[in-house]
């Protein structure tokens, strides 16, 4: 069976700005809204991924959501859906992922294998200190 449910409430002490998700394997494609805007340097939040991407943007301190994963996941998909340029950092138990969009492709994607079950902490940022826009944070299975 299927499970994807929405959270108004965080999933780890640290408070979240906007609703997260607890997902397990099978989940339909789902969603969450937020709005970007901030001053902190999400480099400050990591340097760097696993894989050696520069994490670049700003945000806030706390994480905009957090996503919850009752199991391992083979492969999953991360979609900021905006016409703006946005940049995405997500913080797990194995470590950071980073994305950040560019002018030719707003759309910033994160797609990555071997997510453990656990919790992950969500940053959408934007290129540019205090910029703010809405934006819709897409996570499925690939």
């Amino acid at each position: 069976m299927a499970i994807a449910t929405l959270s108004a409430t965080p999933l780890l002490a640290q408070t979240a700005n906007f609703e997260g998700l607890s997902l397990a394997t099978g989940f339909r494609r789902s969603s969450v809204s937020g709005n970007t805007g901030g001053s902190v340097s999400l480099s400050t939040i990591a340097n760097t991924d696993r894989y050696n991407n520069f994490c670049i943007g700003y945000g806030g301190t706390n994480p905009d959501h957090i996503i919850e994963l009752q199991n391992n996941f083979p492969s999953l998909q991360f979609r900021v859906n905006t016409p703006n340029e946005a940049t995405l950092v997500i913080q797990g138990p194995d470590g950071m992922r980073c994305v950040t969009s560019t002018t030719m492709n707003p759309n910033t994607i994160l797609e990555d294998t071997n997510w453990p079950s656990g919790s992950y902490r969500v940053w959408v940022g934007s290129k540019d200190a205090g910029d703010r826009f809405r934006y819709n944070l897409v996570v499925q299975e690939r």
